[in-house]
């Protein structure tokens, strides 16, 4: 479902690149990426352009799962078919960051909304979640979760973002511990497209650089936090990199990344993380191996670029120095069925240990 969020944003214009929470987007889906566990078996159903549907069985400790709706006033069309949709969509990677643009130029945007809602079973846990596309520079974002224990209170949380192009704003507020926030984004070198040639770019690249800040009324405690990052706006540079560097002075943490896809197939991230106040670190690096066949054009590329083989599958592998531990995850398609197979081993008394190994598979039309 979470692809069909990012098609509904993508059909109205919303640039999610254009957010503090997405800055290590690249980061995380190189470093952090979610490794099966159990048996998974996944099957969801777009009926109609409008509405679409998805049920989920594994056994993680027992047998549970999940069944979710979605409904969308923006007819989404081929968004969820495992069989022709790309395959980036269902296993991000390397991200290219899109020239930004002036979204009060963009006269095809209407108002829009998303209605999505997710129950957990047998736990009865029930998520939701509604995206209210309000202007051209506006989006309302509300999300709540629910638990039938008396003793566990539900969340509800509340974003108004603001999209200006150059730079981005986000009010934050949310009922676990009345908590309210303020994000914000600038972008030095706007990296927009000449009008004179639209395929020609002005900037091939963009200083970023953001902050947030947010106190708990309730439990009377606040934090903050800030970061920057360099990145490449195209596919078609000599190396696509991505430099970021995250810090929060109140705990005293710093994290500094660096991505960059050394070919079309291969791309590689490490991670530093650090602690003033306590000296303690983590070294964390990963890579993907994309397999390739046929040709096609990739769908996080702008137009003009080259056209690149389709992928079929691809292998992803991360090691941190802190457990120390070893991730990788093989994902693919097999004719009509995403496919998603990994194990996460631990590095103990100089023996390699399995913790956890999974498989996954997820049929959708």
């Amino acid at each position: 479902m979470d692809c069909l969020v990012g098609q509904f944003n993508k059909e109205t214009g919303w640039n999610e690149d254009n957010e503090l929470y997405n800055m290590c987007t690249t980061e995380k889906s190189l470093l952090d990426f979610k490794v099966p566990q159990g048996l998974q078996m996944s099957v969801a159903s777009l009926s109609t352009p409008n509405f679409a549907n998805t049920y989920q069985i594994a056994n993680r400790s027992g047998v549970n799962g999940y069944i979710s709706y979605l409904y969308t006033s923006k007819e989404l069309q081929n968004a969820l078919a495992s069989k022709a949709a790309e395959l980036e969509v269902f296993m991000p990677g390397y991200h290219h960051l899109l020239p930004l643009k002036d979204p009060r130029k963009n006269r095809s945007v209407n108002r829009a909304s998303l209605f999505y809602s997710r129950m957990y079973l047998p736990a009865k846990t029930l998520e939701a979640l509604s995206v209210f596309r309000l202007s051209r520079r506006n989006q309302l974002v509300v999300s709540s979760v629910s638990t039938p224990k008396p003793q566990e209170f539900g969340a509800l949380t509340v974003r108004l973002m603001q999209d200006l192009g150059r730079w981005s704003l986000e009010e934050v507020y949310c009922t676990k511990g009345g908590l309210v926030g303020l994000r914000g984004l600038y972008n030095f070198n706007y990296g927009q497209i000449s009008a004179q040639s639209p395929k020609k770019q002005l900037s091939m690249a963009r200083l970023s650089a953001g902050g947030e800040i947010y106190y708990g009324v309730l439990n009377k405690t606040g934090g903050l936090s800030a970061a920057i990052r360099y990145s490449t706006v195209s596919a078609n540079t000599s190396i696509p990199l991505q430099m970021a560097l995250v810090t929060n002075p109140l705990s005293g943490h710093i994290a500094v990344s660096y991505a960059v896809k050394a070919s079309k197939q291969m791309s590689f991230c490490s991670r530093m993380n650090f602690n003033i106040y306590s000296y303690e670190s983590n070294l964390t690096i990963g890579t993907e191996i994309w397999r390739s066949q046929g040709i096609h054009v990739d769908a996080n590329a702008p137009a003009s670029d080259k056209p690149l083989k389709k992928p079929t599958n691809v292998v992803k592998l991360s090691a941190d120095t802190a457990s120390p531990s070893i991730n990788c995850v093989w994902e693919g398609r097999y004719k009509d069925i995403l496919f998603s197979t990994g194990a996460s081993c631990r590095i103990s008394d100089g023996l390699l240990k399995v913790g956890s190994i999974g498989v996954e598979f997820v049929y959708s039309r």
